[in-house]
């Protein structure tokens, strides 16, 4: 080869070095950033409130290449009401799609607390994640103030390519991160986001050894052995080694977190002592367990005693439903309750019932009597209706005779239950088996455990009302003790999917939380985490809102039974026919309606308090729906409460109200609303 070929293929070879070189250089630089010019909503990005533009005199030429962006990419139909103008590309979150199946929205807004309600525990240590990643909350050294029925110290598996004493910069890393459940304390104190651990434990855990007060110094730290290399946690003078429980005494400790441990009777008087509490960067985590720990899948087992039945329908869902997202598995769970509502109704129809009314109780009765007539094949011609014709993808499978196959046993198991078999299984409904993990079954929404299986270390434990608002009563006055700008986040874990929450009570443990969050911090934003079981209408009484202190409403009741886990809407039956045609209002009011005489629709309105009804009533008078004067107060309670207010010299005595100043002094006292309105 002559000497001109060789420098001519060493200068090639130079520039094609130098141009892979720069190239990684600039993907190195970018790191996570995506190419996107145009961030839509659709991509579920996280980016910092810092990089929205502000100004209007580049917006214009910004918005301009964002609606020319979206036509090129939607030629037919641009979405340009969904497009952000950024300064800068959003970068690519590592809550993507890949780990949580529907992607993750968070909103943060600067100096205002965020609580969040979640599903499970591994949901809260994402949000931790995001929010010390754009910097909300410190990325290490943080405080966890743990309410919980259990401390779960557990130690996940080893992977090289852990974020150890880091934050997860990317996808790959919070797959490390998402691998094992039910280990996510001690996933946060590997990353580091925790320093140190408050855990209040209920009362209801029954301890031979347990202190009121204590506190260990726990140390995580590292050990290879012939064959890999494990974690090791030390305390007490003693390193174990995690996954063979064998003592080692050559445990390479790397970091510390100090764990204290209060009963649920001394955590206030403990709170009282000086310095105790942080005076910043404290984390708020409030799980469901520490009011109660139910596990439907007793219930199941108690009314269904043949675990047999439990797991032909479990395992028929299981192989019959794929839902990809969170609208299937709610679309999916009201369509088998309602084909569970079909075989309630031959049921509870009497034989005597076999007339065409059109009216009535025995309305639905019609035409279930008739001769000839199967429950299960018009359970399957339903089901194959909604599920088959319509060419939806909620099915596994895509051979027709299996899906038949598959359709006729659901529909022969559930005609073939008794009415209280039936009325559990409306109850537990059917859900996804885990959110944050791998894709889950849909199935039974029977929680982790195994149809009759116990739990030895953790005993079951109903609450009741009054159990829960003593509870509630006693966290109201340790949240005021914490310094609003040092709670820097707040969790709210539900646990139904994992079959521990007391659900029966979960309305009234969320609804008491988020009042005692009103009170205690002034300013907070509320986020329902996208991937709730059902979002945050199922689990929720949407038309049910009472007076904790002040009612004696039972939450057992028939009706509250049948629809409260389901979400639905709570028939209130009263016998006055005037209600049937109510305008029902809930928290906020609505417009009212200038029609008077005979027909005019009745009122009802749903409050949290007594004197939250006054401006319901003025507003009544100004609408001239009811009289101003020489109305009759029909007062139903325990109590006649007739105290005089407080006075004030600007007060409206026997005036109308007309400012909001006369309102926020008519507003004062709860208990004396009816001397007020007088």
């Amino acid at each position: 080869m002559k000497l001109v070929d060789k420098v001519v293929l060493f200068v090639f070879g130079a520039v094609l070095v130098a141009y892979i070189v720069y190239v990684y250089d600039k993907n190195t630089k970018l790191g996570s950033q995506q190419s996107l010019r145009v961030p839509l909503l659709k991509d579920k990005l996280i980016w910092k409130p810092q990089d929205v533009v502000m100004k209007r005199a580049p917006q214009d030429a910004v918005l301009k290449r964002a609606v020319d962006a979206l036509k090129v990419q939607h030629p037919i139909k641009p979405n340009i009401t969904k497009a952000l103008v950024l300064k800068n590309p959003a970068p690519q979150s590592f809550l993507s799609d890949k780990i949580l199946q529907d992607g993750l929205k968070i909103s943060f807004i600067r100096n205002k607390l965020q609580v969040n309600i979640v599903e499970e525990n591994e949901k809260a240590l994402v949000y931790w994640l995001s929010m010390a990643k754009y910097k909300m909350i410190k990325m290490t050294g943080n405080t966890l103030i743990l309410f919980s029925n259990q401390l779960d110290m557990s130690v996940p598996p080893y992977f090289q390519r852990f974020p150890f004493h880091r934050v997860p910069q990317n996808d790959k890393e919070m797959l490390y991160v998402l691998q094992s459940g039910g280990t996510f304390l001690m996933k946060a104190i590997l990353t580091g986001i925790i320093k140190r651990i408050i855990w209040i434990r209920p009362s209801w855990i029954k301890k031979p050894s347990s202190a009121a007060y204590s506190k260990q110094m726990i140390g995580i730290g590292m050990i290879k052995t012939k064959t890999r290399i494990s974690y090791c946690t030390c305390q007490s003078n003693k390193c174990i080694i995690q996954g063979s429980n064998k003592a080692t005494t050559q445990c390479h400790l790397k970091m510390n977190v100090l764990v204290e441990n209060l009963k649920e009777t001394s955590y206030q008087k403990k709170s009282m002592e000086k310095n105790w509490l942080p005076q910043a960067d404290i984390l708020l985590h409030i799980d469901s367990t520490y009011f109660g720990y139910i596990s439907p899948s007793a219930m199941l087992s108690k009314m269904i005693p043949d675990g047999k039945v439990l797991e032909k329908i479990d395992n028929l869902s299981k192989k019959l439903f794929c839902p990809k997202s969170i609208p299937d598995e709610i679309y999916i769970d009201r369509l088998m309750l309602k084909a569970i509502e079909y075989s309630l109704i031959e049921k509870e129809c009497a034989k005597n019932n076999t007339k065409k009314i059109k009216t009535g109780p025995f309305a639905k009765c019609v035409g279930v009597r008739k001769a000839n007539f199967k429950m299960d094949a018009e359970i399957y011609k339903f089901l194959k209706r909604k599920l088959v014709d319509t060419e939806i993808p909620y099915l596994c499978s895509k051979y027709s005779q299996f899906v038949d196959f598959l359709i006729k046993e659901m529909s022969t198991s559930l005609t073939q239950r008794r009415i209280p078999q039936l009325g559990i299984l409306k109850l537990t409904g059917f859900c996804l088996s885990t959110t944050v993990k791998a894709p889950g079954q849909f199935g039974l929404c029977k929680g982790s455990k195994a149809f009759g299986q116990t739990t030895k270390f953790m005993p079951s434990h109903r609450p009741t009302m009054k159990e829960i608002k003593a509870k509630i009563d006693l966290l109201r006055p340790f949240l005021k003790r914490l310094a609003v700008k040092s709670v820097k986040t707040i969790t709210f874990c539900r646990n139904v999917r994992h079959g521990y929450a007391p659900r029966l009570f979960l309305p009234l443990i969320e609804t008491s939380l988020l009042k005692s969050f009103n009170i205690s911090f002034p300013r907070f934003t509320l986020n329902y985490d996208r991937h709730i079981l059902g979002h945050k209408q199922v689990l929720y009484l949407c038309l049910l809102r009472y007076n904790t202190a002040n009612t004696h409403f039972d939450i057992r009741s028939h009706d509250i039974k049948k629809r409260y886990i389901r979400g639905e809407p709570l028939q209130i039956k009263v016998p006055w026919k005037k209600l049937l045609h109510a305008n029902v209002y809930h928290g906020k009011g609505g417009n009212w309606s200038r029609r008077t005489g005979p027909n005019s629709p009745l009122s009802l309105f749903v409050v949290e308090e007594h004197h939250e009804v006054i401006p319901y009533w003025f507003d009544a008078a100004n609408a001239k729906a009811i009289s101003q004067h020489g109305n009759t107060l029909i007062h139903i309670d325990g109590h006649d409460d007739m105290a005089p207010p407080s006075h004030f010299p600007d007060y409206p005595t026997f005036r109308w109200p007309k400012t909001r100043q006369d309102f926020k002094l008519l507003m004062q006292r709860n208990d004396v609303f009816i001397i007020i309105v007088t």
